[in-house]
């Protein structure tokens, strides 16, 4: 009867130690709020985005493309003519802004807000409007030299007080429009 009872205690010992040991080697998982499984890896990324300071800081855009980090930035701009205001969602190397401007010259009858978008992947950057069914696609590379501020609505080189908040970002955010036609600049 000992050796039986000892045996037992031998096997479950065995069993433990094999569960164990593939415990360690397998990838901690969860799944997001859209069902799709979530690595330990990619979950501590998340709480080291969230974990970014919020900040206001008169910027460009385009240095908040280089800040890295996951924030949602705002900002207001008042001129004679335009009044914008905007708001830009950051999460690493991916950016999205939405902007609405609102166009007011004396004399004349006021204007429907325009609506801009963009997203940039890294590698190229995309923009459209409420104003056409067709947007623009550019690689980041060539964008210098082939979009200029006149342009586009969207002000990547203008220095604008930027407010932003650190946050968990939503993948979806970055998503291009399935009803928009883009063009390769």
């Amino acid at each position: 009867m000992a050796k039986i009872i000892f045996s037992v205690l031998i096997l479950s010992g065995l069993g433990l130690l094999i569960f164990t040991n593939n415990k360690k080697d397998e990838v901690n998982t969860d799944k997001d709020k859209s069902g799709q499984e979530v690595s330990q890896e990619s979950k501590n990324e998340q709480t080291e985005n969230i974990q970014s300071k919020d900040f206001t800081e008169k910027t460009t855009l385009t240095k908040l493309m280089e800040k890295g980090g996951s924030y949602i930035c705002t900002f207001i701009n008042n001129t004679q003519i335009e009044e914008s205001t905007g708001t830009v969602y950051i999460s690493g190397k991916k950016i999205r802004g939405d902007f609405i401007s609102k166009v007011s010259i004396p004399g004349l009858p006021s204007m429907d807000d325009i609506n801009t978008y963009m997203i940039s992947d890294g590698e190229s950057s995309y923009t459209w409007s409420s104003m056409s069914g067709e947007g623009y696609k550019v690689p980041i590379a060539e964008q210098d030299k082939t979009v200029t501020q006149s342009d586009t609505s969207v002000p990547t080189n203008q220095e604008l007080d930027y407010k932003c908040v650190a946050w968990v970002a939503d993948q979806s955010k970055f998503s291009l429009p399935t009803n928009i036609t883009f063009k390769t600049i």
